[in-house]
Parts: structure tokens; sequence; C-alpha cells
């Protein structure tokens, strides 16, 4: 088995925001945006099997997905339709709890349950949270 240490989403101490994506993973004793992520990365490895190249191409998956469901959540306040919000924010919702990134998974489920009862207030409100982890997200 590999080790697996904790990837440092700090770009300014990993060296380069893309180390991630090159496969290097970088050492730090603490974590910024893995602590604003709430990123549970034993988990994350676990779903992966314990292989990290076969979790850097989830991740990876996972970060444009988010990008289009974002934006389908953006147009879909616009046009005031929770439904379409719902949906966007269920599939966040799945992808964020199948990687262990619970600050994402969190909004997405709040403003998911909201949405399937016909409100967007909480997307509303949620709706920079979420941006800003999905910004963050994108960082590694």
């Amino acid at each position: 088995m590999r080790a697996f240490p904790i990837l440092c989403l700090y770009g300014e101490l990993a060296g380069k925001e893309g180390d991630f994506r090159r496969g290097q993973w970088a050492n730090c004793m603490s974590g910024g945006y893995m602590d604003r992520l709430r990123w549970n990365r034993g988990f994350a490895l676990e779903q992966a099997a314990e292989d990290t190249e076969l979790l850097e191409e989830l991740i990876e998956i996972f970060k444009k997905s988010c990008k289009s469901d974002f934006e389908t959540i953006e147009k879909g306040i616009a046009a005031g339709e929770p439904e379409r919000v719902g949906a966007a924010a269920h599939s966040i919702k799945g992808a964020a709890a199948s990687l262990g990134i619970e600050a994402i998974r969190d909004i997405a489920l709040v403003i998911e349950s909201d949405s399937r009862q016909g409100s967007l207030a909480t997307a509303q409100e949620r709706f920079k949270d979420l941006e800003k982890l999905l910004q963050l997200l994108q960082r590694i």
C-alpha cells in the first residue's frame, strides 16, 4: 500500500497549484483549503480502493462536473426553476459525498432539500458559499 500524505491545498506552500494534477502529493502539516473543504481524505482513498492515481482521476472528473452543475444552479436560480436547481445540487452532493468533500456536500444537501420543496431561498442564500468552495476545489 502506498503512503497517502495530507494533500496540501495551499498553492503557496506546495509550490504550484498544479502539483496535484501532475500526481505530486504535496505534504503539509495543516490545511487552510483542506479545513474549509473538510475533505475526509481517508474516506476518499478508501472509495478509490487505496489507489492514489484513481483518486486523482476521480477528483478531476468531479471538478469538471461541478463546474457544469454549478452553472446549472446559477441559471436555475435566475430562471426561478427550483427543480433544475435541486437536480444539479443533488449531483454535486452525491459526487462530493463519494469523495468525502464534506463542506461541499453539506451545502449542496441544503440547497437540494429546499429546492425539492419548491423554494429557491436557500440556493440564493448559499450560492456564494458554494461558489467559494468550488473555487477552492478547482485549485487542487
